[in-house]
Order: C-alpha cells, then sequence, then structure tokens
C-alpha cells in the first residue's frame, strides 16, 4: 500500500529497499527564506547590549540570493572592537542571567 492509500503498481526487486509512491497529490509549499514569508530588511546592525549599533569601523558586506546573485541586504560586520563591546557586555549581564 502506497503512503496516498493506493495500492501498488509494481513488485520491487528481491533486496531493494522499499520505495514511496505519493501519486498526483504532492504539492510544494514556498520555500521557507522566500522574501515573501519573511521579508528583508535592507540593512542589519550588531545587537551588542540589548540594543542595535552601527560596527564600529561602519563596515559592511553583502549578502546575496546564490540562485540569481541578487544582493538582498547589508550586514553589520564587526571588528574586534565590536567583539570586546559584545564580550563586555555579556560579562556585565551573565551574573542576572545565571539567577535564573
Amino acid at each position: 500500500m502506497n503512503v496516498d492509500g493506493t495500492e501498488s503498481q509494481g513488485v520491487e526487486p528481491a533486496g531493494a529497499p522499499p520505495s514511496l509512491s505519493f501519486g498526483a497529490s504532492w504539492t510544494y509549499d514556498p520555500a521557507p527564506e522566500s522574501a515573501a514569508v519573511a521579508p528583508i530588511a535592507q540593512r542589519y546592525e550588531l545587537y551588542i547590549d540589548g540594543t542595535f549599533c552601527s560596527p564600529r569601523a561602519g563596515r559592511y558586506f553583502d549578502t546575496v540570493e546564490p540562485g540569481t546573485g541578487e544582493v538582498l541586504s547589508e550586514v553589520a560586520h564587526g571588528d574586534a572592537g565590536d567583539v570586546d563591546r559584545a564580550i563586555a557586555a555579556a560579562r556585565r549581564a551573565q551574573p542576572g542571567w545565571a539567577a535564573l
């Protein structure tokens, strides 16, 4: 019996793994990364110490749709100074999180 409730149309060769037949009822939903499902902002900033902020050096990199090469958005490119700010913020926040 197939997944869709219909009977199998043939016999699988001895030792062959079972196969699934979905008939003509198989459909696809939109890809979850589609801009129609999840809008994409023109620019994404860093998130440090509970706020969105620009990277210290003001640098961004493009993120592209791999199938077309179309630029989808700019993403903040943090440097060592940004990492230091994020680590300092995490260390300040850690005691509160540990108390939960």
